[in-house]
């Protein structure tokens, strides 16, 4: 067996690279440049869509108002063509709350897909001579229980992605 030779608990030869290292995804994102800027902007989108909901459920809401205070002296034909006018508007508004929220729910999944890609890319440039043949993704209560801090590889990797991403702006 491969590890047969190493007493646990034994410190790692600092001279030797391991051939597994980790990440730790939380630090990644929360200091990783380019997310930062991109949750931003994700955020600003998110905001904007909701003023414009809100805008038009205010509208929607007036529009009600109006027709309850119309309504005394409507016949009931035009009483029925204005429920069905704002049944159709109430349909179309909530038609376009669920098109903002999937539109959110894909942007946030690109993010999520340009981030991995990111950083396995630049992974795959810089890792070359450095003998790894893993680099694991490190989280509080995720799959890996333990993890050598000398085996962190977080602060080069992210002071590496945040200098390229300065470059490319």
């Amino acid at each position: 067996m491969h590890f047969a030779g190493k007493k646990s608990g034994e410190p790692i030869d600092s001279k030797k690279q391991s051939p597994i290292v980790f990440v730790n995804s939380d630090s990644l994102l929360e200091n990783y440049d380019y997310i930062k800027q991109a949750k931003k902007e994700l955020e600003e989108h998110h905001q904007k869509a909701e003023a414009d909901f809100n805008a038009k459920g205010e509208s929607f809401q007036a529009e009600i108002k109006a027709f309850q205070t119309k309504a005394q002296s409507m016949t009931p034909d035009q009483i029925q063509a204005a429920e069905k006018d704002l049944k159709a508007k109430e349909d179309a508004l909530m038609q376009y709350k669920d098109d903002l929220t999937k539109e959110l729910a894909k942007k946030e999944q690109e993010l999520d897909e340009k981030l991995f890609t990111s950083i396995r890319d630049y992974l795959k440039r810089n890792v070359g001579g450095k003998n790894y043949n893993y680099v694991l993704g490190y989280t509080k209560g995720g799959g890996i229980l333990y993890a050598n801090d000398s085996l962190d590889i977080t602060k080069s990797l992210l002071e590496g992605l945040n200098k390229e991403y300065k470059e490319k702006k």
